[in-house]
């Protein structure tokens, strides 16, 4: 199947027949884990939102929606939150910036500047190492490789997922179907219905993305030429959704969260999968929906390898490099708070 790529080059997207990866005839095993509640933290986030875990550094770094603070450092064994990058157009300020992926030893971490369309690489202490400008509009971008990959071009028009670039952030291909969802409105409006997050293995030239409001997962994989390969997809329970009047944007029918948050390590994605409908249009209602026991393990080839089901609910979710621990964001009395859960034997061997 030949895709469209910018430039009047093609780009070979090979499909391997994965579709549910057999897994419906198979009995998916459940383990419980049980929170230790890391009592010294408490409220230490202005919103919920996805947790990066710096084992370097024993810490959690996350991104702020709200406030004059861009990224937040949470030191897990003393409880203090510093500061780390600080929102602005002055020095060492960003307006939009985004984690997106973090090297687990070393706490190197990348963000997207949105406001600038750069992809930068930070080291532990907040410091700029590089920003690479991507030539198309994203939401968010991960390096893979000798390659960013992207969503979120709302310019493009051709009804395809993903955006790959090179090292400099030159457009050189694009790839992966939206779902048939029957939806008959054209790419912009697919692109805000789908947003989700994407997660990386660099070890093998592989990522996945799971949608938040469709019961959609994909794995690829990008090879140093540029090929991607569809390595697993779920494709189940899709939006209904209509366009907002006057701006670029969706309004859900009776909106679902389905994939709350995900995490990886180099043998598993984890997802963090809810299924409950958001039953009012406030802040309240989609906390309530987000938050979900349930954590769904796959392996980077699309097989299910258990569930995981934890004894409190939680909102965000960010794995050890050895898949030995879990630290989770949960909600108590509004008031956001962390706890780890040791995880079972069968995802360390």
């Amino acid at each position: 199947m030949l895709f469209p790529l910018k430039k009047n080059a093609t780009l070979l997207l090979s499909i391997l027949l994965c579709w549910g990866c057999g897994q419906s005839s198979q009995e998916i095993v459940t383990e419980e884990i049980h929170a230790q509640r890391l009592e010294q933290i408490n409220d230490p986030f202005n919103v919920y939102g996805s947790i990066f875990l710096d084992e370097s550094a024993g810490a959690l770094l996350k991104s702020e929606g709200l406030g004059n603070i861009a990224i937040k450092r949470l030191d897990l064994r003393t409880g203090t939150c510093t500061d780390l990058i600080r929102k602005g157009r002055g020095p060492n300020e960003y307006i939009d910036l985004t984690i997106t992926k973090i090297d687990p030893s070393t706490g190197i971490f990348h963000a997207c500047d949105l406001a600038k369309g750069e992809l930068c690489t930070f080291t532990t202490d907040g410091a700029q190492i590089t920003a690479t400008p991507i030539e198309t509009r994203f939401f968010q971008a991960i390096p893979l490789g000798k390659h960013i990959v992207s969503y979120g071009n709302t310019l493009a028009d051709d009804g395809l997922l993903f955006q790959l670039s090179d090292s400099t952030g030159r457009a050189v291909g694009r790839f992966g179907l939206f779902p048939d969802d029957g939806m008959p409105y054209g790419h912009q409006y697919k692109t805000m219905a789908y947003q989700g997050k994407m997660v990386a293995n660099p070890q093998r030239s592989r990522f996945a993305y799971l949608m938040n409001f469709g019961s959609v997962f994909d794995i690829y994989e990008i090879t140093d030429d540029g090929s991607a390969s569809l390595i697993f997809s779920i494709h189940e329970d899709t939006p209904v959704y209509e366009p907002q009047q006057n701006i670029i944007g969706v309004r859900f029918e009776q909106p679902k969260f389905h994939y709350s948050d995900a995490y990886a390590s180099q043998r598993y994605i984890y997802a963090l999968y809810s299924g409950k409908k958001v039953e009012q249009k406030t802040n309240e209602a989609s906390q309530r929906a987000r938050e979900t026991p349930t954590i769904r393990v796959y392996d980077w080839d699309g097989n299910r390898i258990c569930d995981l089901s934890a004894d409190i609910p939680l909102l965000s979710i960010c794995v050890s490099s050895d898949d030995s621990y879990l630290i989770g964001l949960y909600a108590e009395d509004y008031v956001l708070k962390c706890c780890r859960f040791d995880l079972p034997e069968r995802l360390r061997e």
